[in-house]
């Protein structure tokens, strides 16, 4: 507290080599390591022989994840919050952070995987079923995205969006039913009756079905 960092460190060494299985005092070093600003390897390196010790450690593995990340080790970086979100597997915010990440370097199996999951847990959470239909229609699982999506506007109106008709009528053409991305345009239009991109999209739908 008094920003006696290096006195401080010398205490947690002090308290590690007279307790060498302690975590307690390992996270006092830690926390000094992270007010201090330290660099990532020391702060890394510091989380790991916690996770040693406790691979559970929450604490330790979400600073583990933001080193990792921050070193441009996004593979690691997923890995432990992969991990992390084991320790805590109802909390649909940590859920929706690491689904992120996972999406964002096209993990494609283990995000959905975590995403299928975390909406099993989170009933009634339509931000995790819209990250779902997201997660589907990114990975190429055409009739999942679907069914997903038409769940997810029935949860709340205000998410059936311009985007949401474009990105809805997409996949029902690369699911090969030209008719029904024509029909998803067709709501589209009745609902944004003005807006002139709709209606280019839904004219080419309508070719397109023929």
């Amino acid at each position: 507290r008094s920003e006696k960092y290096a006195e401080a460190v010398k205490a947690a060494d002090e308290g590690i080599a007279d307790y060498p299985k302690a975590t307690l005092v390992r996270y006092c070093k830690l926390n000094v390591l992270v007010r201090q600003k330290a660099a990532q390897p020391a702060l890394l390196a510091m989380a790991n022989e916690i996770l040693a010790i406790d691979p559970n450690s929450k604490n330790a593995l979400a600073i583990a994840a933001d080193a990792q990340k921050a070193s441009g080790n996004i593979e690691e970086a997923n890995t432990l919050m992969v991990r992390l979100l084991a320790t805590d597997p109802t909390n649909a915010n940590l859920a929706t952070q690491v689904v992120d990440g996972l999406a964002a370097s096209k993990n494609w199996t283990v995000a959905k995987e975590i995403v299928l999951k975390a909406v099993a847990e989170n009933p009634g959470d339509v931000g995790l079923v819209s990250l779902q239909y997201k997660i589907l229609a990114a990975a190429g699982d055409y009739k999942p995205a679907i069914a997903t999506g038409e769940e997810m506007v029935q949860m709340d109106t205000s998410l059936a969006d311009i985007g949401f008709f474009q990105r809805l009528s997409a996949l029902y053409a690369a699911d090969s039913q030209p008719q029904k991305a024509a029909e998803a345009m067709a709501r589209g239009t009745r609902k944004f009756s003005n807006d002139a991109g709709m209606w280019q999209i839904y004219a080419a739908t309508l070719r397109n079905a023929g």
